[in-house]
């Protein structure tokens, strides 16, 4: 007779008191914050051991990490704009040849391609970035006069975010 009655003890109590996986994210520490600025975000922490160890998709677009101290939303398919700052592009408008210049820091490889204003692809020139900054110089001298489009896909090497970009540019004859 006491233990159907223990059971039925322990049965109310856990419905009261038990408490499934959490679906957010806590670790016991002796402090911790974070802080978000744009695109980045730092969390620290003080008294854990905190081994973070991110890991890249084959084709880059994919990064994942384990470990404490997780950000609150996962990594997957980040695609960043160029910052002004990152590309230039010159002279604008142009009679033959345009500078390309990359002032980003990120590692990995370039794909620049020109498009006419009827979105007709012209011309793809490959490159490498190797976070130092780099000129690549393309001759428009066969393009005839008109609009164009230059898009810059820097697909990263591990560690990084891919980044984009779509530039106008002028042909004139």
């Amino acid at each position: 007779m006491k233990i159907p009655v223990l059971l039925l003890v322990l049965t109310v109590l856990g419905r009261f008191n038990s408490k499934a996986q959490s679906l957010t994210s806590s670790v016991i520490n002796v402090s911790a914050n974070s802080y978000t600025q744009g695109y980045y975000s730092i969390d620290w922490s003080i008294g854990e051991m905190a081994i973070i160890e991110p890991m890249n998709a084959s084709n880059g677009n994919y990064i994942i990490t384990n470990g404490f101290l997780q950000p609150d939303k996962p990594l997957e398919n980040v695609v960043r704009n160029f910052s002004p700052e990152e590309i230039r592009i010159l002279p604008n408008p142009t009679y033959n040849n345009i500078e390309i210049n990359f002032l980003t820091v990120q590692q990995g490889a370039l794909y620049i391609s020109v498009y006419d204003a009827n979105g007709k692809h012209m011309l793809l020139h490959r490159a490498i970035s190797y976070g130092v900054g780099s000129i690549e110089k393309l001759n428009l001298s066969n393009f005839a006069s008109g609009t164009y489009f230059i898009q810059i896909e820097l697909k990263p090497a591990l560690g990084s975010v891919k980044k984009t970009g779509t530039y106008k540019i002028l042909k004139l004859s």
